[in-house]
């Protein structure tokens, strides 16, 4: 029962953030990560050789801004 997982390769990791340009900026300009997408204010991806990094706008945002625009 002492099985050890190994990983091979990771193709990438998702996360969320409240500004996926700011993050993407971050990333390119810091790390050298290469701007493969963005959709903003909602996605991006970078890269770094076969590592990509996704960022996604928080969704808890989304729905408080969506609140506050059917409100008006």
């Amino acid at each position: 029962m002492n099985e050890i997982l190994r990983i091979f390769n990771l193709h990438g990791v998702r996360y969320q953030v409240t500004d996926v340009a700011r993050a993407a900026a971050f990333y390119t300009d810091r790390f050298g990560f290469t701007l493969e997408h963005q959709q903003l204010p909602a996605f991006a991806s970078v890269s770094l050789g076969d590592f990509v990094l996704l960022s996604a706008r928080h969704a808890r945002l989304d729905v408080r801004l969506s609140a506050v625009v059917h409100r008006i």
